[in-house]
């Protein structure tokens, strides 16, 4: 195809990506907008701005969503892969601690954080993979690399939604339509952008899509208004779909894709109409006047509706004035509110329990099966965030055996949040530090090399527990072990003091492993080379000799020279 062709066809794959998902992205901005507190109907908000009462609602979508994220910081997930062959163990094992590299940073949980927040509010979770080349090399020349995530919005995005896949793997494009910079795309395209259109500020949009072509083959175009600014293969050869990684959280028949708050949404708006109600009727009155009770039933109802009313009627009326109530009603609605309020959070899947913030009196059973009520609520979100990681996971091993050649050191955390640096792709040295070869070329170890990896995703527990119930447990294991094997509870102590998570925990477990080193050390001396040991003692029993010559030496001299004192008196 032509570039004329090829513009026409992406505009056709564009058009038909925003008919099929434009009842998916109406609701997805609608629930945006909720979150950040615009609720209210236009003409609600003129009838209020009428009546001068201020604008109120509850915001439903921010409460929830910040106790899920509480919840979900929680449960760290850690990609671990495991071989299906045992030849592939070792490079199983360099591959999980080089996803752990990766994603062991600030800029990482940042871009995961965006993404959980919208598979919450879009029901579609979207990060991506880019292989970033650096300006370092190796000894041999080779350029380091690594791979970057990021978090693409979901409002900016455009799926394919005939995609059958549940990772839409098999999807036929993704576009990411968003605003750039025009002289920035001057700086990296030459003239092509010159004639595309710009707001006031000089953002102009271009579209980056990435496609298969008639042959099945995936490539990547860069695109805007009329002029096709890049198009060009996938560097991916190796991966055979698009290295973005993509989880839809609900949908249906009719191919949309939507969030977990659709139906938390008719409770939302019950409340808000419902406490606007009684702030209303908490600032209002209802009187029964008769009509001789007054003289200027206008007069006396603006004077009787101030705070500090002193209101003239006349003589005998106030047996004919009567006050209703509004208490009963007032009561009735707080319940409906009361109500919505439970059940929006039945919807969604939480409970105190779960959020550890329960205050009755339950036994610690009743509690832990109301907790595990709360988690299975939660567990379809929880299963698609953790096949998103399952996904970049796979993607990022492709590019790796593709792309990292180079020897370069990683540096990733232990149990103990330790950095300890990893070496990849090293090059084995003779022992005068040449590099060894075969056939030519560089012999490495610890490659990132192709193999059939099984990819498991491991989730720490959600809630451990309050520290004082933790340490409880730990007291009563230790009390059983030191009747029954005492010879455990040496090995099980740093296990215990990192669980415990305490100041003091710490400072225990520094003090233990500074005795352990010293006791290592004293060991090492005490089980020094034989040779070694007989050559201590043979220098030992010669510096006794040196030192037992010296002493009758000086015992000789003494002698001698008072025996020459005496001489010389005689």
């Amino acid at each position: 195809m032509n570039e004329v062709e090829k513009l026409k066809f992406l505009r056709e794959l564009f058009d038909e990506a925003v008919e099929v998902t434009k009842y998916s992205r109406k609701e997805t901005l609608e629930a945006y907008e909720y979150e950040r507190g615009n609720q209210l109907p236009e003409d609600v908000k003129t009838i209020l701005e009428n009546r001068g009462q201020p604008a109120r609602w509850e915001n439903l979508y921010k409460k929830i969503g910040n106790k899920i994220s509480g919840m979900k910081a929680m449960s760290k997930q850690e990609i671990t892969a495991f071989p299906r062959r045992m030849d592939d163990r070792d490079r199983a094992d360099i591959i999980s601690k080089v996803l752990r590299s990766f994603q062991d940073s600030t800029e990482w949980w940042t871009h995961k954080d965006r993404a959980d927040k919208d598979l919450r509010l879009a029901g579609l979770s979207i990060i991506e993979a880019k292989l970033s080349i650096l300006s370092e090399k190796d000894i041999m020349g080779r350029p380091i690399k690594e791979i970057e995530y990021n978090q693409l919005p979901a409002t900016e995005c455009f799926i394919d939604l005939y995609a059958n896949a549940p990772d839409l793997s098999d999807a036929r494009y993704f576009h990411h339509s968003k605003l750039y910079y025009k002289p920035l795309l001057k700086l990296k395209f030459g003239d092509k952008p010159a004639n595309l259109t710009s707001n006031k500020y000089n953002m102009t949009r271009v579209t980056r899509t990435w496609y298969r072509d008639e042959s099945n083959k995936i490539r990547c175009a860069i695109w805007a208004d009329n002029v096709l600014l890049e198009d060009k293969p996938t560097p991916f050869t190796n991966l055979n779909r698009f290295p973005i990684a993509i989880r839809k959280l609900n949908f249906s028949t009719k191919k949309e894709y939507y969030g977990m708050f659709r139906d938390v949404r008719p409770f939302q708006d019950s409340i808000n109409n419902t406490m606007l109600r009684i702030i209303n009727m908490l600032g209002s009155s209802k009187l029964i006047v008769e009509s001789d009770a007054v003289d200027d039933i206008d007069i006396f109802t603006s004077e009787y509706t101030q705070d500090n009313s002193v209101t003239e009627v006349r003589a005998g009326a106030t047996g004919k004035i009567k006050d209703i109530s509004q208490n009963a009603p007032i009561a009735q609605l707080m319940n409906i509110v009361q109500d919505a309020r439970a059940q929006a959070e039945q919807v969604i899947g939480l409970n105190s329990e779960l959020l550890g913030s329960a205050i009755n009196r339950l036994s610690g059973y009743a509690i832990e099966n109301r907790q595990n009520a709360g988690l299975v609520g939660l567990q379809n979100y929880m299963d698609v965030s953790g096949a998103l990681d399952v996904d970049i996971a796979e993607i990022s091993i492709k590019i790796m055996e593709e792309h990292f050649s180079a020897e370069q050191i990683l540096m990733i955390s232990d149990k103990d949040n330790k950095k300890i640096p990893l070496a990849i792709n090293e090059y084995e040295r003779n022992k005068n530090g040449t590099i060894k070869e075969k056939d030519g070329k560089p012999v490495q170890k610890s490659l990132i090399a192709t193999g059939r990896y099984d990819l498991v995703l491991q989730r720490v527990p959600f809630n451990r527990g309050a520290s004082g119930e933790r340490q409880k447990n730990w007291t009563e294991i230790i009390k059983t072990l030191q009747v029954t094997h005492p010879q455990y509870i040496p090995p099980l102590l740093p296990v215990m003091l990192r669980d415990v998570d305490s100041p003091e925990a710490e400072a225990t477990q520094k003090i233990i492993e500074e005795i352990q080193k010293q006791e290592a050390l004293n060991a090492k001396k005490q089980q020094q080379d034989p040779a070694e040991q007989k050559f201590m003692l043979e220098l030992e029993k010669m510096r006794a000799q040196i030192a037992e010559l010296m002493t009758q030496a000086q015992l000789n001299t003494a002698k001698a020279t008072k025996a020459a004192e005496g001489n010389i008196q005689g």
